[in-house]
């Protein structure tokens, strides 16, 4: 059975091996986009190509409207926020 290692080359964090030279060969670069973000955003999805070459911008609408609305429905009181990752 194989370990898993959260650790590019085992040796870093996914998140602390950008810009890590040595470990180049395994990082692609992320695509970075800026976004305005003011009171006409309804709610922001953070997702890689895994969904998005997958699943439609309106299936992920969706989706993500029923989890607010179904926290809401249960009594949350909070902001709702959802991070998810596989």
């Amino acid at each position: 059975m194989m370990a898993i290692c959260w650790r590019v080359g085992g040796v870093l964090a996914v998140s602390r091996a950008f810009g890590y030279r040595l470990l180049k060969q395994y990082v692609v670069d992320p695509t970075i986009q800026a976004e305005k973000v003011d009171s006409s955003l309804e709610f922001l999805i953070l997702a890689s190509d895994g969904l998005w070459d997958v699943v439609s911008n309106e299936d992920v609408e969706e989706a993500a409207k029923t989890l607010m609305q179904k926290a809401s429905q249960k009594g949350s009181a909070d902001n709702i926020t959802i991070c998810y990752g596989v």
